[in-house]
């Protein structure tokens, strides 16, 4: 028994080995259907190549076209903004000047208001004592008062004036009510100034400098110059100095 079905078994196997031969061979012969199949696919392979490349050529000019948009869009946005910038320095350039106009015209009305509302000192001396004291008289015709600081003098020969003269100055504080005039401040002894008892016999030539604060803290000065002769009479010096006779 057991040689039969070892010869049953054997016979089963060659006829499936045989079987599934015939059917591979069957299976993998071409024919031509599978040609025409083929031809189609390649074809169609092709096709879908032809049509990507189409397609990617495509897009392609269309990336190019709205690349192309995009750069004149940027070029207009430049030029837009270059006009915005330029507009915009034309406006700070406008409003610069308008404020520096404004400001000058600020400027201009505090300095109109201050020559206004300043004080104008001026003053005048006389000698007494055989020439031991200058008495000062000072006048302010401006709106507001003013602060005297100091007083400077000197003195030369008559004719023989400094342009620029050397004053000996010593302080002197007083505050001069506006519109005062000839208000008689001080007598000062001539050796505060020169150290000397009294100035000198004969004609001179007298000349100092006023200084004082206006209401706006502004140091200004008055300056006079004056003759006297051997009698100490007084009187305004002709053809003095510029110097000797500046005030502010």
């Amino acid at each position: 028994m057991t040689k039969v079905y070892r010869g049953v078994a054997l016979i089963f196997f060659l006829v499936l080995t045989v079987w599934i031969v015939i059917f591979v061979i069957e299976y993998d012969e071409p024919s031509q259907w599978d040609a025409d199949q083929q031809a189609n696919d390649q074809t169609h392979i092709k096709a879908v190549e032809i049509l990507s490349s189409e397609r990617m050529a495509y897009y392609t000019n269309v990336l190019a076209i709205f690349t192309g948009l995009l750069g004149v869009f940027g070029f207009l946005q430049i030029v837009f903004l270059i006009q915005a910038n330029r507009t915009a320095e034309a406006a700070a350039e406008a409003a610069k000047t308008s404020a520096d106009a404004a400001q000058s015209t600020v400027v201009s009305m505090n300095e109109i208001n201050r020559r206004e509302m300043r004080a104008y000192i001026s003053g005048n001396i006389s000698i007494a004592e055989n020439r031991q004291l200058i008495v000062l008289t000072v006048n302010n015709g401006g709106k507001t008062p003013g602060e005297i600081t100091k007083i400077g003098m000197n003195y030369s020969e008559p004719g023989n004036e400094p342009e620029h003269p050397n004053y000996q100055y010593i302080p002197l504080v007083a505050w001069i009510h506006p519109n005062m005039f000839g208000q008689k401040l001080q007598s000062i002894a001539v050796i505060n100034f020169f150290g000397a008892p009294a100035l000198p016999s004969g004609a001179l030539t007298v000349f100092g400098r006023l200084h004082y604060l206006d209401v706006f803290r502004v140091e200004r000065y008055f300056s006079f110059c004056i003759s006297v002769d051997a009698d100490d009479n007084i009187y305004i010096t002709q053809d003095a100095p510029r110097n000797l006779i500046l005030w502010t």
